[in-house]
């Protein structure tokens, strides 16, 4: 992700523009490569050394904010070793014991005497080098992401539409019907990213509404980050179109529009048959029920009078063939749940089941009808066991 300084857009009347880069400029493909490089021999030093090694390969270059977003990317593609959980109290010892050095000299000492005391004590080279290894500019490098030159254009481009979506109230994505397989895999990755949306049938294709942060009561930069996660995923559709009115600080509302014109790429291509780890594990376990058979990626399904629900999971009985759905609700979507809710107190469904986080207070008479079960965090098949056998 690039920080707010980093962003760069143009404010056209009521448009806003995100700034795009050729990914075919020769002099921007010389940098990319050269940023790439010192990616590739990131391993074995510290975040330090790598974020000098990438200012020194981007001076010079003709557009300076450019090159420190395309740096910021490559940083960001550094996996860090974890740090000794003895670092704080040997650092806390370490300046007790130079205060005490320090204290023990009378006013009259010069600054080579302190030395002196002090290394008879401890090894002051390992000492300086040890003392703030928590810091993340210290911390070594123990594996990279790769990133190709290429990529790494796509990556930026892809960076600046999702740091202007982290200022909208709404994100909307509109997908023709032509390009249904395409739409589930993206509406797989959107439960997986646990958003606040609703998705609608139109006329001749759908419609994805996704709440941005600022809409969504007791959001934290987590939700903005997957969110822009799902922003990252949407160009894998051949036709789509995305729109969000953008609230930058101190600048009237403009709207954000991008389309397969634009030319993003999503890094995610490879990843949208993934299965959310906890899903995964719970249909290993399943595997040998005697009784359910789980589906961790089930098809999109109507619900209410017009809308469509993405269920995360679904069981069907081995013998009878019974489906059930199941749609979660997490500590963020208590508006989505109360929703859903009033949709299934008008036109009732007793094939999907209804998980919602514990930390969501609900009026238990607003229940009725519906098929409900409680979880905290992680969903336990135990947790609904009783609604399927019911």
């Amino acid at each position: 992700m690039l920080t707010k300084d980093l962003l760069i857009h143009r404010r056209v009347k009521d448009r806003i523009h995100p700034h795009r880069l050729d990914p075919s400029a020769a002099e921007l493909v010389d940098l990319a490569s050269r940023l790439a490089a010192v990616l590739e021999s990131a391993v074995g030093q510290t975040r330090g050394e790598i974020a000098e090694a990438l200012t020194l390969e981007s001076t010079g270059f003709h557009k300076p904010k450019v090159a420190k977003g395309l740096a910021k990317l490559v940083l960001d593609r550094l996996e860090l070793e974890e740090p000794s959980l003895e670092v704080g109290a040997d650092r806390l010892e370490l300046m007790k014991l130079a205060a005490g050095c320090l204290r023990s000299l009378d006013g009259s000492a010069a600054p080579a005497d302190y030395e002196r005391t002090l290394s008879a004590q401890v090894d002051l080279a390992a000492a300086r080098k040890d003392l703030y290894a928590d810091l993340p500019g210290a911390r070594m490098v123990e594996r990279v992401r790769p990133l190709t030159a290429e990529a790494l254009v796509h990556r930026y481009n892809l960076a600046q539409v999702q740091g202007l979506v982290l200022h909208a109230d709404c994100v909307s994505v509109t997908v023709p019907s032509s390009h249904v397989l395409e739409l589930r895999r993206v509406l797989r990755w959107l439960k997986f990213c646990r958003l606040v949306s609703r998705v609608e049938p139109q006329d001749e294709g759908f419609l994805l509404e996704v709440e941005g942060p600022g809409l969504v009561v007791g959001a934290s930069k987590k939700y903005g980050l997957q969110l822009a996660e799902f922003v990252a995923v949407v160009p894998v559709l051949p036709q789509f179109v995305l729109q969000a009115e953008v609230r930058l600080r101190g600048a009237r509302p403009k709207e954000l529009l991008i389309d397969e014109k634009f030319g993003l790429v999503s890094p995610h291509i490879k990843a949208l048959g993934h299965v959310p780890e906890e899903l995964r594990q719970a249909a290993e376990r399943l595997a040998e029920h005697p009784v359910w058979r789980m589906d961790p990626d089930p098809a999109p399904r109507h619900v209410g009078a017009k809308e469509m629900c993405v269920p995360d999971l679904a069981f069907e009985h081995r013998e009878t063939g019974v489906r059930y759905d199941v749609e979660l609700f997490h500590r963020w979507h208590k508006a989505a749940f109360t929703r859903r809710l009033e949709q299934l107190a008008t036109r009732r469904d007793t094939s999907l089941l209804l998980g919602v986080d514990r930390s969501i207070k609900v009026d238990e008479k607003r229940l009725l009808g519906a098929k409900v079960f409680r979880f905290k965090d992680y969903v336990r098949f135990e947790s609904f066991e009783a609604l399927l056998e019911g």
